[in-house]
């Protein structure tokens, strides 16, 4: 294994499993590597194409697409989203996904030609089994009443597992940015790239403190988002890391009753206010 791996210090103890599995590693890093790779953290500029960077908002550095000149980063990088990792990864959650009764992803895991390849260049090639990419990631400055910059929600079926390595900047002292991670209330279920605060309960709550790692694996109860951020001008630094297939599905998106509900809904209210909206112009 590659000496400064993420999960080099997992041990069970790490391991949860509160409605979904997930590990989260406190100091994943060794301290002098993790300080190396911390002050070489690329600038802000390098993260956009144009002069304006948007307030409270992502943007992403993905692997293949990195060019700057930090060896560690590159080797870095370059492990991170390698077969070899991906397969560390999975051996943690081994048990899990035995017990998933995920046949698909039993049998894509066990393949001994696993093919992996490049999310931005081999994704719509059929013959690739996983795309397993990381990001440099920011969440950028934040003026007073602003919103969360991602709301509680379920990350794509065709995704295996899901991570976050913070990188706080040691002189952001803001409040929030953490990652929270929810349960469903009644057994109830609700898929979308946002579910309602309403459907669900809070079960855990991942500070965003510098050299820490969460990874889960990916499900229809993997529900998580990001708190608010109080004012700051240092981004909110992380690092993201997936593996997707497509030939697998972790959660069945067609078994949607409430948000299948919800919507119906929304096109109601949609329509009404359009109604409303033409009676009133004409009205005056």
């Amino acid at each position: 294994m590659y000496k400064n791996s993420l999960i080099k210090k997992f041990k069970k103890s790490d391991l949860y499993n509160q409605d979904f599995p997930y590990i989260i590693i406190e100091n994943a890093l060794d301290e002098d590597f993790y300080n190396k790779l911390s002050a070489e953290f690329p600038k802000l500029e390098t993260f956009s194409n144009t002069a304006n960077i948007n307030e409270n908002t992502r943007y992403d550095i993905f692997n293949e697409s990195y060019t700057g000149e930090s060896e560690i980063w590159r080797e870095f990088l370059e492990y991170h989203s390698s077969a070899e990792f991906f397969s560390s990864v999975i051996s943690i959650f081994k048990n899990e996904i035995k017990n998933s009764k995920n046949q698909n992803l039993v049998d894509l895991i066990s393949k001994k030609d696993l093919k992996t390849g490049s999310i931005k260049k081999d994704f719509k090639d059929k013959k690739i089994d996983i795309w397993h990419p990381i990001t440099i990631s920011i969440n950028t400055r934040v003026s007073k009443n602003k919103p969360s910059v991602r709301t509680p929600h379920l990350d794509n079926p065709n995704k295996i597992y899901g991570g976050l390595f913070y990188m706080r900047n040691p002189k952001d002292n803001c409040k929030g940015g953490n990652l929270e991670l929810y349960k469903f209330k009644n057994k109830k279920k609700y898929n979308g790239n946002s579910i309602p605060t309403r459907f669900l309960k809070k079960i855990s709550t991942v500070d965003y403190k510098e050299n820490s790692l969460i990874l889960f694996l990916n499900s229809g109860d993997s529900i998580h988002g990001v708190t608010q951020r109080s004012a700051t001008d240092y981004s909110r630094r992380f690092l993201y890391f997936t593996a997707a297939s497509h030939g697998i599905s972790m959660h069945d998106t067609t078994k949607n009753q409430i948000h299948n509900f919800e919507k119906f809904l929304l096109r109601v209210k949609q329509k009404f206010n359009s109604v409303v909206n033409r009676i009133w112009k004409n009205w005056n």
